[in-house]
């Protein structure tokens, strides 16, 4: 194996992204005190509606942008710093949604590796939140990696 096929895979995007059947996304704004990038109310994604989900559920996502060498650590550690940290604040939209961090991770060689370190890990359980990894690259089949 080269240093090549062993590389840190790099995060292309990453976003806080909640979800429920019955989420007010006015509700999460003002938990978070910041606005999202997209938000809808359960039943009006208009993009669900139009692809013919008939009742989609409510949403509320933040993108952040990445820095262009940005790894899964530091695409974490940029969403975690930029929520407040008081755990009733997690606690609340645990109990009102699904709460994801959703990291976009671009691979470019066979054989890439994402370390995520276990403080990052204890946070995000610690407020509830679910790691999300879309993993977007060439696919190789299994006998040649």
């Amino acid at each position: 194996m080269t240093d090549e096929q062993d590389e840190d895979a790099q995060v292309a995007g990453v976003a806080l992204f909640l979800t429920s059947a019955t989420l007010d996304p006015s509700a999460v704004t003002k938990l978070l005190g910041t606005d999202p990038t997209m938000a809808a109310a359960p039943g009006e994604d208009p993009v669900a509606l139009a692809e013919g989900y008939p009742d989609p559920p409510g949403y509320w996502t933040r993108e952040h942008e990445c820095p262009t060498e940005c790894s899964l650590d530091d695409a974490v550690e940029l969403v975690l710093e930029a929520y407040p940290a008081d755990s009733w604040i997690w606690d609340e939209l645990d109990a009102i949604a699904d709460v994801n961090l959703i990291c976009t991770v671009a691979t470019e060689a066979p054989l890439q590796t994402l370390l995520l370190d276990p403080d990052h890990m204890r946070v995000l359980a610690a407020r509830h939140i679910r790691l999300v990894l879309r993993i977007v690259g060439p696919f190789l089949p299994h006998s040649d990696v």
